[in-house]
């Protein structure tokens, strides 16, 4: 029961910093498009 619970909890940090880390690169291509425009 703990290492199902481990499992779940593992995967649910993979998923959350991969949506940060996806949030993360949206932002930086906005920032490179604007730093291309000046």
């Amino acid at each position: 029961m703990i290492f199902v619970y481990f499992i779940v909890h593992s995967i649910y940090i993979a998923l959350l910093f991969n949506r940060m880390f996806i949030k993360f690169e949206y932002y930086f291509f906005i920032y490179l498009k604007f730093y291309a425009l000046i």
